[in-house]
């Protein structure tokens, strides 16, 4: 019989823990692709996304979520001038991408490949 899995209690949960748990990481994409022109959305959209990605959790979350890696290429999208977002964005989408190649392919409809290392 497999071993029951432990959910943190409410109080020794992580941040990202609580914004997976809420179901944020598909509400961010799905607000995300709504406002695509809005740069505030998007830069900190982006910075989130990112750094949920560094999380287990969050990284499974995005994975899964319907326009979670679209969201993030989108948000990368007309940022040439903000290297930080940049940066985090990419870093998200490797991060993606190491923990699931077949994800490559979803980068890479979204127009995304020139964010990923060759």
């Amino acid at each position: 019989m497999a071993a029951k899995q432990q959910v943190p209690s409410r109080r020794t949960r992580t941040v990202p823990q609580v914004i997976v748990a809420a179901n944020g990481v598909a509400m961010l994409a799905a607000v995300m692709k709504r406002h695509d022109a809005c740069v505030s959305v998007q830069s900190d959209g982006c910075f989130t996304l990112a750094a949920l990605s560094a999380s287990t959790e969050g990284l499974q979350a995005l994975a899964k979520a319907t326009d979670g890696v679209e969201a993030v290429v989108g948000s990368l999208r007309g940022r040439a001038g903000d290297e930080q977002a940049l940066a985090s964005g990419k870093a998200a989408l490797v991060r993606l991408v190491e923990a699931d190649p077949g994800l490559r392919v979803r980068v890479e409809r979204a127009n995304g490949r020139k964010y990923l290392p060759p």
